[in-house]
């Protein structure tokens, strides 16, 4: 064998090692993303049969319409998270969960209302607000890809909300306005009264849509 021949054979070789291993990169990257997209969605369906099994338990409905909300145990609530500060209702949506109130704004941001760490979160209040809603209150959640979470504001049209509070008390709010605002926008340092709901959107890191409302009413149980 000529020494050319010989150096075309090691060209192909080295040729066919290297496809090998760029094959081999591109395996280990299916394999990982497969990975981490099933994880994810265990992580999806854990909280979504969490928040179910809460509802069933602390709620209690009118007995002639499932969907009408008579109120809410909340010495249950409390028992599993003392952190717990009320429950958000959105008429017309999925959204119906515990909200709580942490030291820092980060806590439930992956992790579960029973504290399990999992990327759906808890709909949590700004640890500077007040825990009774008073004032200006900022509630933020997730825009979670599986619609559950504060995902369904962003295609929700209706014009008022529901908070319960740990004293029996029955707040709703009336929708001022609703939009996408950057996140060192004057709406999340005002000061005016009223309730901002919080989500972000997906591909913009720095922008978030809020619900902006004011209470409409106040009814004790």
């Amino acid at each position: 064998m000529s020494a050319r021949n010989a150096n075309k054979q090691v060209k192909r070789w080295l040729l066919f090692c290297g496809l090998l291993f760029v094959a081999a990169g591109l395996l280990a990257v299916i394999v990982i993303s497969g990975q981490q997209i099933l994880e994810r969605q265990g992580e999806y369906r854990a909280a979504r049969r969490e928040y179910i099994q809460l509802r069933e338990q602390v709620m209690t409905v009118a007995a002639d319409d499932d969907e009408q909300m008579e109120g809410i145990d909340f010495d249950a609530l409390s028992a599993i998270n003392p952190n717990t500060v009320g429950w958000i209702t959105v008429p017309g949506t999925s959204i119906s969960y515990p909200v709580v109130q942490a030291s820092d704004n980060y806590w439930y941001l992956r992790r579960t209302f029973h504290g399990a760490r999992n990327a759906s979160g808890t709909v949590f209040i700004d640890y500077r607000d007040a825990s009774d809603f008073s004032g200006h209150v900022r509630v933020y959640a997730h825009n979670m890809r599986d619609g559950s979470m504060f995902a369904p504001l962003l295609e929700w049209g209706g014009d008022m909300f529901i908070i319960h509070t740990l004293d029996g008390c029955i707040l709703t709010y009336t929708v001022l306005s609703r939009g996408a605002a950057p996140v060192t926008g004057d709406v999340f340092s005002s000061t005016a009264e009223g309730v901002l709901l919080v989500t972000c959107v997906n591909g913009q890191p720095d922008v978030r849509f809020v619900v902006w409302a004011r209470l409409e009413n106040e009814e004790s149980r």
